[in-house]
């Protein structure tokens, strides 16, 4: 990382030239790193028009070979599942600069609607497909999991937003939510502090008793039901300014009640 450790490839048609100033040897890979660079190389080849028979599938094959593991047997790269028409079309409008008309179901809305999004990349994270973009209907930065786009059409219009103010802040984590969201502060009991795993959490504080004490971003009411009827009474709002959890176990419950008459009245 100093000025006496660059390397100077030269690249000349199809031959490429590497002359390290201070490397005399090839450097080996320890086995944990061989290990990692066939994952990262692997999720590669995962992505919709890569070519299966191509170099890097290739130097797979060969560093699994010297690893002593079978990629697809020993190791399987799953990045979670996402329509290759709606890969192909964000991937276009990424390279091009263009809008799209998405359909996407949001889990933390629990709703399902049409958007018009400026996507800025697509990429893999915790098991799943990812597209930032500029979202038109929310007026801000969206994160949309590919697995919940049914739909993407391509339109002729160009991006309006400039790449630079709308991602300047781009965090790496899988989900991140909007800077206007509600942030609740809440204590969980130690038999459903595993939750902190799942959840994006702002801050993780220990308890004496092996709970836990979180502070995290409210996506969206749902999300914030699905807390309620998951943890119950093992969990306790410590700081809810504005009022997300006011009375929203006794509407949840209601709401399910409702919906069980339902179901039951039509089926009987």
């Amino acid at each position: 990382h100093t000025p006496d450790m660059y390397l100077e490839v030269y690249l000349d048609d199809e031959v490429i030239d590497i002359r390290p100033q201070w490397l005399d040897r090839p450097l080996n890979l320890t086995a944990s790193q061989g290990l990692a660079l066939v994952v990262a190389g692997g999720s590669l080849t995962e992505v919709t028009g890569a070519d299966p028979n191509g170099p890097l599938v290739r130097a797979l094959a060969k560093l699994a070979a010297a690893l002593g593991i079978e990629p697809g047997h020993d190791l399987d790269v799953d990045l979670g599942r996402a329509s290759p028409q709606v890969m192909a079309t964000l991937t276009a409008a990424v390279d091009n600069r263009g809008q799209v008309r998405i359909t996407y179901y949001s889990a933390s809305q629990d709703s399902l609607g049409e958007r018009v999004v400026e996507p800025w990349s697509v990429f893999s994270a915790e098991g799943a497909w990812y597209a930032d973009a500029w979202c038109h209907h929310a007026g801000g930065f969206r994160r949309f999991r590919l697995d919940r786009i049914s739909e993407a059409v391509g339109t002729d219009l160009p991006a309006t937003e400039p790449v630079e103010a709308a991602y300047a802040d781009v965090e790496t984590s899988a989900y991140r939510p909007p800077g206007d969201a509600p942030r609740v502060t809440i204590e969980l009991d130690p038999g459903v502090a595993w939750a902190v795993d799942r959840w994006s959490c702002e801050a993780v504080e220990p308890l004496d008793d092996g709970g836990v004490r979180v502070t995290l971003a409210v996506g969206g009411p749902a999300w914030a039901e699905r807390a309620v009827v998951q943890l119950g009474d093992r969990m306790r709002v410590v700081d809810d300014p504005d009022g997300v959890f006011n009375g929203l176990a006794a509407r949840t419950a209601e709401r399910i009640l409702a919906r069980y008459r339902t179901t039951s009245a039509t089926s009987g």
